[in-house]
């Protein structure tokens, strides 16, 4: 009896340590089927849809340069007798530059036009006294009219050729051609001609700015429609740091050139290591205060030279708050725009993640985010990163499920 008991109880241990290690395996084995069957799965991580503003942002590269340019033309020809400025120097209208001299050949030529004025001028005397000698014998009868008209006619033809003497030797000998001077306020940017260089009529002889105030142009993309006139952005180098103001926008043929308007005054930003503020007077010896930056030294001295490179930075806002999506989680067919929102369903396996395409319509965009004006009616996560190609429907592994999804 004891024997049968004891046989009996073995028995049933043996079922519960069989049934148990069956368990166990079947664990093991749905365990590694999942495993498995996730690891041939796209692993994607996803973001939500946000209601926000754009932050737009352009950074460019700036040069530094004259509001307005003009060219320096000699009005004669002649050799440079004298430089009256330098570069980078101030003028007023009127001032003079630069004088040209005659060559030996051209005062010998100004002094044969003089000598055939002078015989012209015998020549002209002698047919005015005939043709006033012709006018009253043609009116007494005495001789024909066309005698007459002939005299008239060469007296006529020698005041013309008078005049033209006369303008030639004006073309060499203006003085006020030879000096060439500021056509306006300005400053002399380049001299192309140096003393005793010769230079022909109309001959370019150098370069100036017609405003006292730098502006600076730069270039930026073509679809870039964020930046306007009456803007502010940042600009700035090693040295100097300042807000200017968009003058204007226009566009070209693959760009758009912004030009930027500098204030009037600006001082360099940093500090100087042997500044020191004297706590009596408040003055500042080198260092210079943030509320300080739009004020000091005058543009067109050392601070800022035409050419001069600077970076300029565009930031923006948007006006109003709108659906935004990461620029990552846009996707385009023949059809459009569209995001894979991620979706959960019940699934052989017990819970999985798949994905639904969702059409949408798209606006404005900056560096992060897009404006999405039709589509999203609910903040359901979208994907942003998949290390394989979506489709329709598919079963996916969702890195940061924690983020959207509780157990």
């Amino acid at each position: 009896m004891k024997k049968g008991y004891r046989f009996g109880l073995k028995q049933r241990i043996n079922i519960k340590t069989i049934g148990a290690f069956l368990m166990a395996l079947l664990l093991v084995f749905t365990f590694l089927s999942k495993t498995i069957y996730q690891y041939s799965l796209p692993t994607v991580s996803a973001d939500s849809p946000v209601k926000g503003r754009l932050h737009k942002v352009e950074n460019v590269k700036g040069t530094a340069g004259w509001n307005a340019k003009g060219e320096l033309y000699a009005g004669a020809a002649g050799f440079v007798e004298e430089l009256l400025v330098e570069e980078g120097q101030s003028v007023v209208k009127g001032q003079p530059l630069m004088r040209l001299s005659f060559s030996d050949t051209e005062v010998a030529a100004a002094r044969e036009k003089e000598y055939e004025i002078q015989q012209v001028d015998s020549e002209l005397a002698a047919a005015e006294e005939a043709c006033g000698k012709l006018k009253t014998l043609h009116e007494a009868g005495a001789i024909s009219e066309s005698e007459y008209e002939k005299e008239d006619r060469n007296r006529k033809n020698l005041y013309a050729k008078r005049d033209k003497l006369l303008q030639d030797l004006a073309d060499v000998k203006n003085e006020a051609e030879l000096t060439v001077s500021a056509p306006e306020d300005c400053i002399v940017t380049d001299l192309l001609v140096q003393k005793g260089q010769r230079v022909n009529q109309g001959e370019k002889v150098g370069n100036y700015g017609t405003s006292l105030a730098f502006g600076i142009e730069c270039s930026i993309p073509l679809e870039n429609d964020f930046i306007q006139k009456g803007d502010s952005c940042k600009v700035g180098n090693s040295s100097l740091e300042f807000i200017g103001t968009v003058l204007n926008v226009s566009t070209e043929a693959d760009k758009k050139k912004v030009r930027i308007q500098i204030p009037e005054e600006e001082q360099k930003s940093g500090v100087d290591d042997s500044s020191e503020v004297d706590e009596s007077s408040g003055v500042n010896d080198g260092l210079v205060f943030e509320e300080e930056l739009n004020t000091g030294a005058s543009l067109g001295s050392d601070i800022i030279k035409d050419g001069d490179s600077f970076d300029v930075v565009f930031e923006k806002e948007s006006a109003e708050a709108r659906i935004l999506v990461p620029n990552g989680a846009l996707n385009r067919d023949n059809n459009g725009y569209f995001l894979y929102q991620i979706k959960q369903r019940k699934g052989l396996l017990g819970k999985e993640f798949y994905v639904a395409k969702l059409r949408v319509y798209i606006g404005d965009n900056d560096a992060e985010y897009t404006v999405v004006t039709k589509g999203i009616t609910f903040f359901e996560p979208v994907v942003v990163q998949c290390d394989k190609e979506l489709t329709e429907g598919d079963t996916v592994v969702l890195e940061n499920e924690g983020d959207f999804f509780k157990d």
